[in-house]
């Protein structure tokens, strides 16, 4: 059996969480595969669903408030759980805690995993991140990343990294007229044109620009909505942001939401004006769901898996991106995407199966 340890996971319902679960879930009903968990939250995302299946979530100390402690306790955990593998998923390389404790613990194979293609924001942050960038091809002997600029951005000291997308059950997201049907009606919104957003409230995700360019969609039609799926430390000024421009009443703010499906069928158009991204879960998902999907092109290129999905600058003004909003959103026609997921490789099961064997080649160097 396989012993694998997971660093990463946050206790907000994300996408890289989203992406661990999808994957680890899997894996772990799997024969040869134990797969356990690190974290430094007192509740983490997924935490019960996990452990019903097997896995051991194993809680230490967070590197920023206690460095050596947080060290010393994951490399007491490592060398006690004799792991094979660990796989530690990253933003940026401004900590790097996770790996240093698994190379003084003699982890065999060590695994860094870029989701990202910027450092978020802090200076000190940007400043770790550009020192550690140089230790991660020795600390880590294998790269991951969820696409092409996510590891050109955090490794580009070696251009030796393997990609794995971030896949999805495309079954549960494709296009469901009943369900649509149900919860619109149950949300009274029958006759408008609903917008939507998935993801934290954060400057990556850029919700000021989006309430901008809901504005202009506003005066456009006037019945029409944004549905905003998130919560985060930004929610209270993009609340009081949608109140100063007079949107108070067409701003849903639906906060955190399990049945992510279930609301991406509700959908008319899907909107992400992020500042930078690795390979966004929720893109993926979005163009699942048959939605119309448009984008800031920070948001890389692989992203576009399907025609529903095209991206503009950021540059350009939210009267713009009105414009092309609703010429693009005018122009698709709803229906079952699931063939193109399946075809562009994002299918969960397929892909599963895929990082299974890398895990296993590792086993035989």
């Amino acid at each position: 059996m396989i012993r694998i340890l997971v660093f990463g996971m946050s206790y907000n319902l994300g996408g890289v969480e989203t992406f661990v679960y999808n994957y680890m879930s899997r894996l772990q009903l799997r024969d040869e595969f134990q797969i356990d968990f690190l974290s430094i939250h007192e509740k983490m995302a997924f935490e019960e669903e996990l452990q019903a299946l097997g896995c051991r979530v194993i809680s230490v100390p967070d590197a920023k408030k206690n460095p050596m402690q947080a060290e010393k306790r994951m490399e007491d955990v490592m060398r006690q759980g004799r792991y094979d593998i660990l796989h530690v998923n990253m933003l940026s390389a401004a900590n790097i805690t996770p790996l240093v404790a698994g190379k003084k613990a003699g982890i065999p194979h060590i695994i860094a995993h870029s989701h990202n293609s910027q450092v978020p924001p802090g200076l000190l942050r940007k400043l770790l991140h550009t020192v550690n960038q140089k230790k991660l091809p020795k600390l880590a002997d294998t790269l991951f990343a969820c696409s092409e600029a996510a590891g050109r951005w955090l490794f580009p000291y070696s251009r030796d990294f393997t990609l794995i997308r971030n896949a999805i059950d495309e079954q549960k997201f494709k296009y469901q007229p009943k369900i649509r049907a149900a919860l619109r009606q149950r949300q009274g919104w029958e006759h408008a044109l609903v917008f939507g957003h998935v993801g934290r409230f954060q400057y990556q995700k850029n919700h000021s620009f989006l309430l901008d360019v809901f504005q202009e969609l506003h005066r456009r039609v006037p019945d029409s909505r944004l549905l905003l799926i998130g919560t985060g430390e930004l929610l209270p000024e993009m609340k009081q942001k949608a109140e100063t421009l007079g949107l108070k009443d067409s701003v849903i703010f639906a906060g955190f939401q399990e049945n992510i499906p279930d609301w991406l069928q509700a959908m008319d158009v899907a909107l992400l004006p992020s500042h930078f991204e690795g390979l966004p879960l929720s893109a993926v998902e979005a163009q699942a769901a048959g939605l119309p999907l448009i984008t800031s092109d920070a948001v890389s290129p692989e992203a576009c898996i399907t025609p529903l999905m095209i991206r503009l600058p950021l540059s350009k003004p939210p009267r713009f991106w009105a414009e092309k909003i609703l010429e693009h959103a005018g122009n698709i026609k709803r229906e079952d995407t699931s063939g193109l997921i399946q075809k562009a490789g994002y299918s969960i099961s397929r892909e599963t199966g895929r990082l299974a064997e890398i895990y296993k080649k590792m086993m035989e160097r």
